[in-house]
């Protein structure tokens, strides 16, 4: 039986949302737009054309990040990991002088984003973290689920795994990481998905 690794760990409120980080840009470009398109009404001409203009373009820059953070279920937590991760590795960093391994980072990274969540779940999560890539995937419902055992792609789809542990470990657990965290609030689906996009490089 497929075990779910993210059914014994208790995760508690998280400290993120969707729009963690970017809340103050839309803020900011909805004021902008306001006050563009009342110029835009007020003046006449090849001036109010250009205001116009602006309106349109900024009504797509916030179109874009409200895209990018809620299109997707993943997405909802990839970027505000992401930017957490950031401000943890780069306080980190300026504390010690180099970059962080992740048996350092993700147990702060989580302590951040999940201020409830006990040490026995950081253990079992971060030690998951560490296993084959092939068995993760399994665990995430890849195997049998996506790709049947049996399947001729599954030989394939193992190597490339292979590879990708080999070519960097750390983006894996990371990778890991935050696919068991989206798992835990989105499900297996959501999971997968997002670690396959990740590991291709397709995670945007």
């Amino acid at each position: 039986m497929r075990q779910i690794v993210w059914s014994d760990v208790e995760f508690g409120p998280k400290s993120y949302n969707a729009m963690t980080g970017v809340t103050k840009n839309v803020i900011a470009l909805g004021i902008l737009l306001l006050i563009v398109a009342g110029l835009a009404q007020v003046f006449g001409g090849w001036l109010s054309l250009i205001l116009w203009a602006l309106v349109v373009i900024l009504i797509w820059m916030i179109w874009g990040i409200l895209y990018g953070r809620l299109s997707k279920p993943w997405r909802r937590h990839h970027y505000p990991l992401t930017i957490v991760l950031f401000g943890v590795m780069g306080a980190m960093y300026g504390r010690d002088g180099h970059a962080p391994p992740f048996h350092e980072w993700a147990p702060v990274l989580l302590k951040a984003t999940f201020p409830m969540i006990d040490d026995r779940s950081i253990r079992l999560l971060i030690e998951r973290c560490s296993v084959p890539l092939f068995d993760a995937f399994n665990d995430l419902g890849v195997i049998n689920g996506d790709i049947p055992q049996g399947d001729a792609r599954l030989d394939e789809f193992r190597r490339r795994l292979e590879e990708a542990e080999i070519r960097d470990f750390e983006l894996v657990r990371r990778t890991l990481l935050f696919a068991m965290i989206i798992g835990a609030h989105e499900g297996p689906h959501q999971a997968s998905l997002y670690a396959l996009l990740s590991l291709r490089g397709d995670a945007r």
